[in-house]
């Protein structure tokens, strides 16, 4: 499988802690992959405020702690082993021809391995969803236009409503920061929500994509409420408490579909 671009910029980030500067050159045989490939994740990198460019090689900011917590990476990396798990599963109900609604997600991100060969189209905010998706010969990529918000490198505003009118869409798979069976799923970002809004309104199902940090918890913005979810997926049903699980099955009476992705 494809590494995915975040591993290899955190990768690369790791590596400028030890040794303070690398030439290009030499990142690029480290990672194998083409110059071009190194510049793009460089160019990522500059414009997170991660590491400065100087002549033939790249070295790292003094306040790249402060910032990078806050970029896409550092969310990559919470509990990986699940949104894999959830990501495969959710790939599993893409069939040939679909057109599906990505959000900026890390959890969405994930499936993008597993839809490289796929004949589908694939709509997204998300310029890393976009960029996974740059060489494959069978997925049509859109991007939802709109303003960049740099720490996720996704497109917001309110530039999606126009948008959007465009397309229908098969199915969504929405991930976000919390859902229980009051508030439904909901998030800490209103443009991202806004987003992911946007999205499902257009979607004929919508998947929900969340592990079990996430579930019995609430944030400020709604994002949709429980009738509107068709399914949700997530990781294995040990890592859920038993009040979670009483919580999940008073949503199953909703109307929704569980799904508990395999370890």
């Amino acid at each position: 499988m494809k590494r995915l671009p975040y591993v290899r910029r955190q990768a690369i980030l790791d590596h400028l802690r030890d040794v303070d500067f690398v030439d290009i050159n030499s990142l690029q045989k480290q990672f194998d992959v083409s110059y071009m490939t190194i510049h793009r994740d460089l160019d990522i990198l500059e414009m997170q405020g991660d590491v400065s460019r100087i002549y033939g090689g790249v070295k790292l900011q003094n306040n790249t702690k402060s910032i990078h917590d806050l970029t896409i990476e550092k969310r990559f990396k919470n509990n990986m082993e699940s949104k894999i798990a959830i990501a495969r599963e959710a790939a599993s109900y893409v069939e040939p021809g679909d057109i599906i609604g990505l959000d900026a997600s890390t959890t969405a991100l994930q499936m993008c391995p597993f839809l490289l060969n796929m004949d589908i189209t694939v709509i997204t905010n998300n310029i890393h969803v976009a960029l996974q998706f740059s060489n494959s010969q069978t997925v049509t990529t859109l991007l939802y236009g709109g303003i960049l918000r740099k720490s996720a490198l996704s497109l917001i505003g309110p530039m999606i409503y126009e948008f959007e009118k465009n397309f229908n869409i098969s199915k969504s798979f929405i991930s976000a920061k919390s859902l229980c069976l009051k508030w439904g799923l909901s998030d800490i970002t209103l443009e991202e929500s806004e987003v992911k809004k946007s999205l499902i309104r257009r979607s004929g199902e919508t998947f929900i994509l969340v592990d079990h940090t996430k579930v019995d918890t609430s944030s400020m913005y709604t994002v949709c409420d429980i009738k509107t979810i068709d399914c949700v997926i997530m990781d294995d049903r040990t890592f859920f408490t038993p009040e979670q699980i009483d919580v999940l099955e008073d949503i199953k009476k909703q109307g929704v579909n569980l799904v508990f992705a395999k370890k």
